[in-house]
């Protein structure tokens, strides 16, 4: 609700005392707790604090344990955080692993994992026309 009203700073001590409370009842590294904490890096990145963002969705993919399928959804928006910094190569190593976990789990054939593989794609290309304008710029 903090959020949709724009007071991220509001959304995200809240969120911060909400992952306190379950982690403190449920243990820390519980599969709920990344959905906390990815609601969290939804409000850093609204807020443009992608640095922080990253960081809360790091700690979301840590609480998946053995939830594989969970780690590639927090993988694919750790992608999605790091291209808004325009940082392509972060953006394709995340998505490039996120795409390994589903086409293991779910199949080369399913649409999460095609749609994964074109994130894949065009974070590729993205990362070599970066090369290209850090080499010309040299």
């Amino acid at each position: 609700l903090f959020q949709a009203d724009g007071d991220f700073d509001l959304a995200v001590r809240c969120a911060r005392r909400a992952v306190f409370l379950f982690e403190l009842m449920c243990g820390p590294r519980n599969a709920e707790a990344a959905f906390l904490y990815q609601r969290m890096a939804t409000s850093f990145a609204s807020a443009g604090d992608y640095s922080r963002s990253f960081d809360a969705i790091q700690e979301a993919v840590r609480c998946c344990g053995r939830n594989h399928l969970q780690q590639a959804r927090f993988l694919r928006a750790a992608a999605h955080i790091l291209s808004g910094t325009s940082n392509y190569r972060a953006s394709f190593q995340c998505e490039k692993s996120a795409y390994s976990i589903l086409k293991q789990i779910l199949g080369p054939t399913d649409p999460r994992t095609q749609e994964c593989f074109k994130a894949v794609e065009r974070y590729t290309r993205l990362s070599v026309e970066q090369m290209r304008q850090e080499g010309e710029s040299d």
